[in-house]
């Protein structure tokens, strides 16, 4: 997903940037010097029991093992979702670098 792989998926879309932020920090850790916030809202739907999820999009690490997958979706009133993670800032417009 970002630099890392890693992003919080929260239901909805015009959700609170401080709460995101917040939920980003407990669960994987501050932004590393030169990361920022990237906020995206898009529309997933969710594969609870999937082994060769290259068969949604492009294959994640766990490709061949059961697992859990999101996958880009048509909009639907249902499937809005806010992803929220850290990424890396070009080295001309870092602040941190």
């Amino acid at each position: 997903m970002g630099d890392t792989g890693w992003a919080r998926i929260h239901q909805g879309h015009g959700l609170d940037l401080d709460m995101l932020r917040a939920d980003l920090i407990r669960e994987h850790g501050d932004a590393l010097p030169g990361q920022e916030l990237r906020i995206r809202e898009l529309h997933f739907g969710y594969a609870p029991r999937v082994m060769w999820c290259g068969q949604y999009g492009t294959p994640c690490e766990l490709q061949g093992e059961w697992h859990g997958h999101w996958y880009e979706v048509q909009p639907s009133s249902d499937s809005a979702v806010t992803v929220a993670e850290w990424q890396q800032v070009p080295q001309e417009t870092a602040v941190n670098a």
